[in-house]
């Protein structure tokens, strides 16, 4: 995992949080924000996509969710969420990941950024039941080539 800003860490060290942790907790030392960056937020990470991947070897399909969209400053990201339910019938509803794009936002990119996330969730081996891509129309008249929704398509029967 890669944390590319401490700015919500700052927050932490400002004067008001100080006073508010030293009446909430007495004695409480915060941690510095490399340690919170370095070994905090990887354990917690670590530990909360285990319990979601745990949920997911409980399910027999899925419904994957992609998002595609772009920021003001043109920048493509691609987003994955996942809905099942488990063998006990206990919905789980997850978010998988979060990925930048770069280059042009084709059907084999979009396929080989969600074959690439089934294979980080040990998923590719079981049937997706339902697949939806979800882009911005503002991205499909920005691009000049034809979106072909036949390659797309593929990657939904995964009996």
């Amino acid at each position: 995992m890669k944390v590319s800003s401490s700015l919500f860490l700052l927050t932490f060290f400002q004067k008001s949080h100080l006073c508010f942790s030293q009446l909430a907790v007495p004695n409480y030392k915060i941690p510095c924000p490399e340690t919170v960056r370095y070994k905090t937020l990887p354990q917690v990470y670590k530990s909360a996509k285990d319990r979601v991947a745990c949920k997911l070897a409980k399910c027999k399909s899925f419904s994957i969710i992609i998002d595609i969209w772009s920021s003001k400053t043109m920048l493509g990201f691609i987003g994955f969420t996942c809905s099942a339910v488990t063998e006990d019938f206990e919905l789980v509803n997850c978010f998988l990941g979060i990925r930048q794009m770069v280059g042009s936002h084709t059907s084999r990119a979009i396929g080989a950024e969600y074959e690439e996330m089934l294979q980080q969730w040990n998923l590719t081996d079981k049937p997706v039941s339902n697949f939806y891509l979800k882009i911005s129309v503002r991205q499909i008249i920005h691009s000049n080539k034809s979106c072909r929704f036949g390659e797309l398509s593929r990657m939904v029967p995964r009996t």
